[in-house]
């Protein structure tokens, strides 16, 4: 579409003597519930929940976007912009929008190169099985919602974990890559294992990526093979 309405949804706050923390908590939750009826039919496909506490002046908005359409950096593009408007710049005065399409088309062209595909087939040729731990190929078909468990690692695990990064020269990202690889080899019982990784299409050259609104997040294979106290990825 060339133009595509932005759903609006208003809501009325009840936190005592406008506690901004309880605002936030309640907005939380009004906006959880509507994202789940988030129709992927209907463009644009992001929403923004606007609530306010009676009688004061403060107005909360919850702007949400599905993640086929954004990544984090889009997100700080539109942010920016809202804030420069609300600032007082003008519509015109903002810089030209980049269209997606020209990221798309730079893509296909990559594409038809055939060289990502040709290296991805070296790397994984002599895979003949996925890596499911503990049987979890069959539950998508047996519980389509599945549950979800969270786990807050202690404050001195997690700086221990940033230190060890930092003394090998590695990212944390990495770190914990390999952490799960660990898990994964042990509960498939293999050596060599293959997992997913997220990484951004924005590290690609095209002009403009930078301000481009879109999707950017692309998981990629990623292949470990263990010998005793080495890791190969």
């Amino acid at each position: 579409f060339r133009s595509a309405q932005l759903s609006v949804q208003s809501h009325v706050l009840s936190a005592a003597g406008g506690d901004a923390t309880e605002a936030q908590r309640e907005l939380h939750e009004v906006a959880s519930q509507a994202a789940r009826g988030l129709n992927l039919q209907r463009a644009p496909l992001m929403q923004a929940q606007v609530a306010q506490v009676p009688g004061e002046p403060h107005v909360w908005v919850c702007l949400q976007l599905h993640h086929l359409v954004s990544d984090h950096v889009s997100q700080e593009v539109m942010l920016g912009e809202v804030m420069a408007l609300m600032q007082g710049a003008a519509v015109d005065r903002l810089p030209a929008p980049v269209p997606f399409r020209g990221f798309v088309a730079h893509s296909l062209q990559r594409a038809e190169q055939g060289e990502d595909l040709a290296w991805f087939r070296q790397q994984l040729a002599d895979i003949d099985e996925p890596s499911w731990p503990f049987g979890t190929e069959r539950v998508h078909a047996a519980r389509p919602e599945p549950d979800e468990a969270r786990e807050a690692l202690p404050p001195v695990l997690a700086q221990q974990l940033r230190t060890l990064a930092r003394r090998e020269g590695l990212s944390l990202a990495t770190l914990t890559h390999a952490a799960w690889a660990a898990v994964l080899a042990r509960s498939v019982g293999r050596d060599d294992v293959v997992t997913g990784t997220v990484v951004s299409g924005r590290m690609q050259d095209a002009a403009g990526i930078d301000r481009v609104l879109g999707l950017f997040i692309n998981t990629l294979p990623l292949r470990v093979r263990w010998e005793i106290g080495r890791a190969h990825v």
